[in-house]
């Protein structure tokens, strides 16, 4: 064997003895002597009867009845029982996976300050309480340690994930609970603007459905609504459910819910009532949230995705029909009658042509604004529509810049252009003097 292929060996063999010894002390420093605590908590489940997890955000304080587990400060609220025993049986036993020994500076570690403090009730003694930190570089632990200790432990990352996760779900609840099919008011109020109201309207009859012309706008301009707009409004109230559970706060304002950027609340025929309000919004990982509570425990508060509420922001006027007659309903026209001057026309519709024209230019009148009540001159023309499940009366004034609609329904004054109701007066052959 020559010279070069010896110190070659030599020097490979020397490589894998430092090697080795590294790992061996590694090995060593990570594994836990006897005598040693081998977890920071260690109970059956049987035995806690409570739970706190607080974070920078807020404090979560489950308590145990039985089997089931309860919001300390709102036993009434419908919490998630899996989520809350996850949780529960997060905090049961809690390996330490390495013990790393006291730091002066817990910085690094995510100590301090801690993202999370765990405090387990149980019977028969005191309080245990942990503080939970950082994930391991690994990210296969956190970093943690016992209130009061000064030795840095590592638990299985579970821990810390079921926590997080187990929080997140908890509280991925409707606000409340309402029949959808029995609707009968919606109130939006955004700060600094007209609340928006709409409610059934008791001019017409109560056999439409919900989804149906039933509902009108009461503030700020009573009209009709949009039926597509109320089934598409429907259908987001109806999935609304909060995101995450921040914690229960004697003040709002950090939240920016003790002056609410928005509210809205919603009730149905059987008396039942939704509220919720939103604050600030938080930006997070690159998705925007807001800050939300209900109306009946405000203490409350909550994150809720942007996108669930979109409605709060894209809720404009536009929800309200801008037809002076309800489009779906003309295609149901049975009869118009008309009073003009000393002249009364009755169309019976006999003739489908004729019928289709008025149709057209009846769906063509079009609101453009809530105006003033007229001066006390007489209306220029007077309408009455017969439709499948109702009648609708209109009242015409004429201005010089404008026309003016009066729905009995409403008793509300609603200007009107000018070119829809001349192009209805010449489809239906009409000359009133103005």
């Amino acid at each position: 064997m020559n010279k070069k292929k010896i110190i070659f060996l030599f020097g490979a063999l020397c490589a894998s003895l430092i090697l080795a010894a590294v790992l061996f002390l590694l090995r060593e420093e990570l594994e836990l002597p006897s005598g040693d605590p081998k977890s920071l908590t260690d109970f059956m489940l049987s035995e806690i009867t409570g739970v706190d997890v607080e974070r920078a955000a807020g404090l979560l304080q489950l308590r145990r009845q039985g089997n089931n587990w309860f919001l300390h400060n709102d036993p009434t609220f419908d919490i998630d029982q899996e989520s809350a025993l996850a949780i529960i049986t997060s905090c049961a036993y809690l390996s330490i996976d390495a013990l790393l020994g006291p730091f002066d500076d817990l910085s690094e570690f995510g100590l301090e300050p801690h993202q999370f403090e765990i405090t387990v009730h149980f019977d028969g003694g005191d309080p245990v309480t942990m503080l939970l930190g950082s994930q391991t570089m690994d990210m296969k632990g956190y970093y943690a340690m016992q209130k009061g200790g000064d030795s840095v432990v590592v638990v299985p990352g579970y821990a810390g994930r079921a926590v997080s996760a187990s929080m997140r779900q908890l509280f991925n609840r409707s606000p409340g609970r309402l029949d959808w099919s029995r609707f009968d008011m919606f109130r939006l109020q955004r700060s600094g603007e007209d609340a928006i109201v709409f409610a059934l309207n008791p001019a017409l009859p109560d056999t439409y459905t919900a989804l149906e012309r039933r509902y009108s706008m009461l503030e700020p301009l009573r009209c009709y609504v949009s039926p597509n707009r109320i089934k598409l409004l429907f259908d987001d109230l109806s999935v609304v459910r909060f995101d995450e559970y921040i914690g229960s706060f004697d003040s709002l304002a950090e939240f920016g819910l003790d002056q609410p950027y928005a509210s809205c609340s919603a009730t149905d025929a059987h008396g039942s009532r939704i509220a919720i309000n939103l604050g600030t919004s938080l930006t997070r990982e690159g998705v925007t949230y807001y800050y939300a509570n209900r109306e009946r425990d405000p203490q409350n508060v909550f994150l809720i995705l942007d996108k669930k509420v979109a409605f709060f922001n894209t809720l404009p006027l536009t929800l309200a029909d801008r037809n002076l007659f309800p489009v779906p309903e003309t295609e149901n026209l049975k009869g118009l009658s008309i009073q003009y001057d000393d002249n009364s026309v009755e169309f019976s519709f006999t003739n489908t042509d004729t019928r289709d024209d008025i149709l057209s230019s009846l769906s063509g009148m079009r609101i453009t604004s809530l105006c003033e009540t007229p001066s006390e001159a007489p209306p220029i023309l007077r309408m009455t529509a017969t439709f499948d499940n109702y009648t609708q009366h209109v009242e015409f004034f004429a201005y010089s810049d404008r026309l003016i609609a009066v729905d009995q329904g409403f008793g509300q004054y609603l200007s009107i252009t000018k070119m829809s109701f001349d192009s209805f007066l010449e489809t239906a052959g009409i000359k009133p003097a103005y």
